[in-house]
């Protein structure tokens, strides 16, 4: 039962595994690969400045991530909601 689950807390859609092979997965590999080149190359400042960039835009993706998730739930309990209210002028 779903909502057993849900308070047992064995649901966790964050926790989902990365497909090897899959387009976020390449993705991923090339931005790593690329901040590793850039960073050969800069000075120690610099490759510091540019962690705590890309820390910060991770942490900006996560909360836009977990904004994102918190109103497609809500939109899908809304039409949830709409159904069950639903009363149609032309049929019993």
């Amino acid at each position: 039962m779903t909502l057993k689950e849900l308070y047992n807390g064995n649901i966790n859609p964050s926790s989902k595994l990365i497909k090897n092979g899959g387009e976020y997965q390449k993705l991923n590999n090339h931005l790593a690969a690329l901040l590793d080149s850039l960073e050969q190359s800069l000075t120690e400042k610099d490759t510091l400045l540019t962690k705590e960039i890309s820390d910060t835009i991770c942490e900006a993706e996560y909360i836009s991530q977990m904004e994102s998730y918190i109103d497609g739930f809500r939109s899908g309990a809304q039409l949830m909601l709409e159904i069950i209210k639903f009363e149609s002028n032309n049929f019993v």
